[in-house]
């Protein structure tokens, strides 16, 4: 950073400082709710919770760059959340990969919670068949199987889970995906350094294909609320900050309808620290199978 106070500030020191060519504009900044359908372009700062609402598509072309801030002025964590009945078309390519990270400088990198997070809601069954559940966030949940919360290709989400303003039984993963239907695409998607679960799946019936989780604080994959999907190809590193590599949590009062994820290859590592302190790379709890 080109900013005098770099590196022997409390700002610096603390992580709290941005890049010194950070210069939001009405026309760079997302905050607040996105109520027309927007495409993205370039590189934008998410500077508080962001939310696409119904019906409104958000569009993010290969190439795009949003760096959060850590808080708005309300102590909130900015996060970007694509609610129910609201698309997100992100299509990154291998080349052009579209990142979400931090605003902070490289030189305080990498940092686990330094911003929320991305959440997308959906329709798809949550624990029961018509059940409709709520988190801090969003409402989602319902009997949409093949419900579509849009597209997701060569995704980066790197420095996320932090929840500041959350409630006290709130929680953020790097990529949160609540009743999510097999509408949806998720393919070559990346969380690293989250401050909780890499990936967080919350019910629903979303394909997950080629998708990596590195260093987070929490697990690498968690599944609960009944979630009956598919995943392939899954990559997870579990440093010695980390919990499961794969946390499958079930419903012990709805047997019918178990957290049953079916996954077809997948490469786990974990520290020795880790699974010394008691924590096993995959984990099954409360009635869930896989």
């Amino acid at each position: 950073s080109s900013l005098w106070l770099d590196k022997w500030s409390y700002l610096s020191v603390n992580s709290i400082l941005p890049k010194g060519d950070v210069h939001p504009t009405v026309e760079n900044q997302l905050c607040g709710n996105i109520t027309a359908s927007r495409v993205l372009s370039g590189t934008y700062y998410l500077t508080c919770p962001t939310y696409v609402k119904p019906d409104v598509t958000l569009t993010i072309l290969p190439g795009t760059v949003i760096e959060a801030y850590a808080q708005d002025k309300h102590g909130r964590s900015p996060l970007l959340v694509v609610e129910r009945d609201a698309a997100i078309a992100a299509s990154g390519t291998k080349s052009e990969p579209i990142t979400l990270s931090s605003v902070y400088p490289s030189s305080v990198l990498p940092q686990r919670g330094t911003w929320g997070g991305m959440v997308l809601c959906g329709k798809a069954p949550v624990k029961y068949e018509s059940n409709i559940e709520r988190i801090e966030f969003c409402s989602y949940g319902g009997k949409q199987l093949n419900d579509s919360s849009g597209t997701m290709t060569y995704v980066r989400i790197w420095y996320g889970g932090a929840c500041g303003g959350c409630n006290s039984t709130a929680s953020m993963g790097g990529l949160t995906l609540a009743g999510v239907g097999s509408k949806t695409v998720v393919d070559h998607v990346e969380t690293a350094f989250s401050l909780e679960d890499g990936f967080k799946i919350k019910g629903g019936t979303v394909d997950i294909k080629y998708s990596s989780s590195l260093f987070n604080l929490g697990d690498a994959y968690d599944f609960s609320e009944s979630y009956q999907g598919r995943l392939q190809f899954l990559f997870g590193m579990v440093d010695q900050g980390g919990d499961h590599a794969l946390n499958v949590d079930g419903d012990s009062s709805s047997v019918s309808f178990p957290t049953f994820p079916t996954i077809y290859g997948a490469t786990f590592l974990m520290n020795k620290e880790t699974e010394n302190k008691g924590s096993s790379l995959v984990s099954f709890q409360n009635g869930a199978g896989g």
